[in-house]
């Protein structure tokens, strides 16, 4: 914490020096959180899905053969497609429905000129009950500010890189350095969170 220690530090730029203000960055961040999850008593999650066919394809095969009572199925109110588990969510009218289909759990789906082994689980659900947010500081980053526009922007995040880099000045090796010459305000994130 060398650097924002000093909170003003003297830049030389160029042929002038200037003064700029140092200071931690803060976070305002998740610090806990209480979920209730409990399985859902009207919606099933579908996973093994064949990758070949769209979406809406497989929406349309699904909820087909899941509204037949041959099946073991019924009615369906709802699909849902989650592309990120390439699996789908029905949710049907009636619960008594996914008791006997997760008990089953494997089905033989036909999708058009071939069959697939697709899995049945009862879908979780869950609720944030409470949670807690708390300031925490970043040590890696410093927020540099009063940053006077005094020369091409480039040129001065050079600079201002070069000078938090060298260990006689309190800094450290830069992993990176944010200049917004808009805000006159730079970040600076450093690899070693001992060196600002």
């Amino acid at each position: 914490m060398n650097i924002i220690k000093k909170k003003c530090i003297e830049v030389p730029i160029e042929k002038c020096r200037i003064l700029v203000n140092v200071n931690p960055v803060e976070l305002f961040v998740l610090d806990s959180v209480s979920v209730d999850v409990s399985r859902s008593s009207k919606k099933i999650l579908i996973s093994n899905l064949p990758p070949s066919l769209s979406e809406e394809v497989l929406l349309d095969k699904l909820e087909l053969f899941f509204s037949k009572s041959k099946n073991n199925g019924e009615e369906v109110e709802s699909r849902e497609y989650l592309s990120d588990m390439r699996s789908v969510i029905l949710t049907f009218a009636k619960e008594e429905v996914v008791h006997h289909l997760t008990e089953k759990r494997n089905f033989q789906v036909p999708f058009g000129g071939f069959t697939q082994d697709i899995h049945v689980t009862a879908s979780i659900e869950g609720n944030i009950e409470n949670f807690t947010m708390k300031n925490t500081v970043c040590n890696r980053t410093v927020l540099i500010t009063g940053i006077p526009n005094i020369t091409e922007s480039e040129d001065l995040q050079d600079m201002l890189e070069i000078y938090f880099q060298k260990p006689s000045n309190g800094g450290g090796e830069v992993q990176t350095l944010l200049y917004s010459p808009e805000g006159h305000y730079s970040l600076a994130i450093f690899e070693d969170d001992e060196k600002h």
